[in-house]
């Protein structure tokens, strides 16, 4: 999650799924790598940190498309399908 918003920017069109959990926490986890990139620049003088900001983040966390949470639906041949209603 934490290099999203670098690929988002690299490749804006490309779509981004999600299921709604993650939808929900990741502008909090976005904002995290955030915060702990810029203690690092400080605490370690890592001049190039942070490499995205709260903008960038937003962004990402805007582009995400929800899918659906829970396993798959199962598709069965036409044959077994009729097999099963009997």
């Amino acid at each position: 999650m934490g290099s999203l918003p670098l690929i988002h920017q690299k490749y804006p069109e490309t779509p981004i799924f999600a299921t709604s959990p993650t939808k929900d926490i990741a502008l909090r986890m976005l904002h995290n790598t955030v915060t702990v990139m810029n203690i690092f620049r400080e605490e370690k003088g890592l001049l190039e940190y942070p490499f995205l900001n709260m903008k960038t983040c937003v962004r990402s966390r805007e582009g995400l498309s929800t899918l659906n949470f829970g396993p798959p639906p199962i598709n069965f041949p036409k044959d077994e399908e009729e097999d099963m209603k009997e």
